[in-house]
């Protein structure tokens, strides 16, 4: 069922409240850029995600796009690309938030115990009824999230490039 960009952060912010265990895949991560921070649910949702990771009761993957946080960073003044590397780094130091990047296209999506929202170009999809794809989708996002990587080396590699 399609929805619109307001209800897909609205219920992305109710799985990163209420999921277990809950997986984010974002090409232009809303965990690292303030640009993506931008707007009501956007911002609430940013915080709710935020708060899980620093509570630390649950488990949390996040996978990002490299490519498309480069393209960000280089619109940013080095100051403000630096801040965002400094944040990363911190992110990295929370026991249940597994944060990982990766070269690979991927279509954004939020996975919780009982719903997953799926971002398909500018349409952005509610599968709570249509249990295969929501298998293939989940599938999808295990495959690229188990040969992303988490290394700290990835920020360094940025760094020297701004």
């Amino acid at each position: 069922m399609e929805i619109t960009e307001s209800e897909f952060y609205r219920l992305a912010t109710q799985i990163a409240n209420q999921s277990r265990q809950a997986a984010f895949a974002s090409k232009t991560p809303v965990l690292l850029l303030p640009s993506e921070q931008q707007g009501k649910w956007r911002t609430e949702y940013n915080q709710t995600l935020l708060k899980r990771i620093k509570n630390g009761k649950q488990k949390t993957q996040y996978l990002f796009s490299i490519p498309h946080l480069k393209s960000e960073l280089n619109k940013l003044n080095k100051t403000a690309a630096e801040k965002v590397l400094d944040w990363w780094a911190t992110l990295l130091t929370y026991k249940t938030l597994d944060l990982r990047a990766t070269e690979r296209p991927f279509e954004s999506c939020v996975i919780g115990d009982s719903q997953i929202l799926l971002k398909e170009g500018t349409k952005r999809f509610l599968i709570s009824t249509n249990f295969s794809k929501g298998a293939e989708l989940a599938k999808e996002f295990n495959k690229y999230f188990k040969s992303a990587s988490s290394n700290n080396n990835i920020i360094n590699q940025i760094r020297r490039a701004l």
